[in-house]
């Protein structure tokens, strides 16, 4: 389809242009322009050939605006063409191998009449910290292409670094089945689900620590039971750090979990708060370790107003997180004694940026 025939509004496209090596993100400026590896060309229309074909100019007012400019984030190349024309190609400056490499890119019309290129900037470890920058020119078959443009050269920022990022499960997206047991007096019929809903929330400190939350409230279907009612609040820390720059894979990031401990809103009467084996002296326990993808969506910065970006993690390492987290409530205090037992499942855990 040839560019220029309509207009497409930016506000909530939800295309990423995967660049295959890099790429970059935060600053705008003035552009300039080269003809290295590429065609020349007037600035605006111009004829060659048959005097039928009017061929695009290069870009011209070349921009670049950095929605989310952070590894895997969300950058705009901005411009304004004369002429129609079939492509707008856009490629990114490796500097580390000095060259210069294609990405798959699309392009809209917005309504104020200029173009904007969508691009994801997808980073290896050598050029994380690097200056990067991006240029553009114009296409259309029967014509030379027109001239590189190049926007000024910028830096991307870390993904994670002093980011938060809460998932909220309501009952309806997952599902459990899970039971109490042990011995003494109160009853333990059930059935037994989490009350709706099930938050958590990860913070990912910029010294490498992680500062983690995960609540939820046990509910039996008879009154009196053991546990019923009962909220937990598990504050946890641990440490983080980065496991994958691949280029074609997306950036990977260990979380290790080294201590839990019950936060102040917990709350539980049968069996009592004091009762149960995360309280206890000497308590060891764990809460398992876990790899997340970064597979993050940043469109929802384009809308009006803007959204939140956010992520989704399998539903398994989720569920693991809430069953490991079980284990820390069974009732420790003879007597009576009690645990609950069995699996909780989210379809999916879809984690927002806060």
């Amino acid at each position: 389809m040839v560019h220029g025939a309509r207009r497409v509004g930016c506000a909530g496209f939800a295309l990423l242009v995967v660049v295959a090596l890099a790429a970059g993100c935060s600053s705008t400026g003035e552009s300039s322009t080269t003809t290295q590896d590429g065609g020349t060309g007037p600035a605006g229309p111009y004829a060659t050939g048959s005097a039928a074909l009017i061929c695009p100019s290069p870009p011209t007012r070349v921009s670049l605006a950095t929605p989310a400019p952070v590894w895997d984030g969300l950058l705009i190349y901005e411009t304004t063409v004369e002429g129609a024309f079939d492509s707008l190609e856009v490629e990114i400056f490796d500097p580390v191998a000095n060259v210069w490499t294609e990405t798959t890119s699309t392009t809209r019309q917005r309504g104020d009449g200029r173009y904007a290129t969508y691009v994801q900037p997808v980073v290896r470890d050598e050029i994380r910290d690097k200056e990067l920058k991006l240029r553009g020119r114009t296409k259309l078959i029967g014509c030379v292409p027109s001239a590189w443009v190049e926007t000024q050269p910028f830096r991307l920022n870390d993904a994670l670094v002093n980011t938060t990022w809460t998932a909220t499960i309501d009952a309806a997206d997952a599902v459990s089945q899970f039971a109490a047991n042990g011995v003494g007096t109160p009853t333990r019929l059930g059935p037994y689900s989490i009350a709706t809903p099930l938050v958590h929330s990860l913070r990912f400190n910029a010294d490498g620590s992680t500062t983690e939350s995960l609540n939820y409230t046990i509910k039996s279907g008879h009154v009196g039971d053991v546990y019923d009612g009962c909220t937990f609040d598990f504050q946890i820390t641990g440490n983080w750090k980065y496991t994958s720059f691949a280029p074609s894979d997306p950036l990977r990031v260990l979380i290790s979990r080294k201590k839990v401990v019950l936060g102040p809103t917990s709350k539980c009467t049968i069996p009592l708060l004091t009762e149960l084996l995360i309280n206890q002296p000497g308590f060891q326990g764990y809460l398992p370790d876990a790899t997340w993808r970064l597979n993050v969506d940043y469109t929802p910065l384009l809308d009006a107003p803007a959204g939140k970006p956010f992520l989704d993690q399998p539903g398994q390492a989720l569920g693991s997180l809430v069953n490991f987290s079980f284990a820390l409530t069974n009732d420790a205090v003879a007597p009576d004694t009690a645990a609950l037992n069995g699996a909780y499942l989210p379809n999916a855990a879809h984690y927002e940026k806060q």
